[in-house]
């Protein structure tokens, strides 16, 4: 019976190590997860802004060729 009993000893200590080696794991990715969550937000932030200053110049440049229009 102890020798059953040291082996599930073992066993189940080895089961605890494991599954803490794994709780580590997704800990880690889950950071790194929230990390890229929040690269992707900035940068689609940034995007967001740089198309709106197209935008703008875009129309910038609209009102200028229809004012150079009138002009001529």
């Amino acid at each position: 019976m102890c020798c059953k009993d040291e082996i599930i000893i073992h066993l189940l200590n080895q089961t605890v190590e494991s599954q803490s080696k794994i709780i580590e794991t997704i800990e880690a990715k889950a950071e790194t997860g929230e990390q890229l969550i929040e690269i992707l937000t900035k940068r689609h932030s940034e995007i967001s802004n740089e198309l709106l200053q197209a935008k703008n110049k875009i129309f910038s440049l609209e009102r200028s060729k229809d004012f150079l229009k009138l002009s001529n």
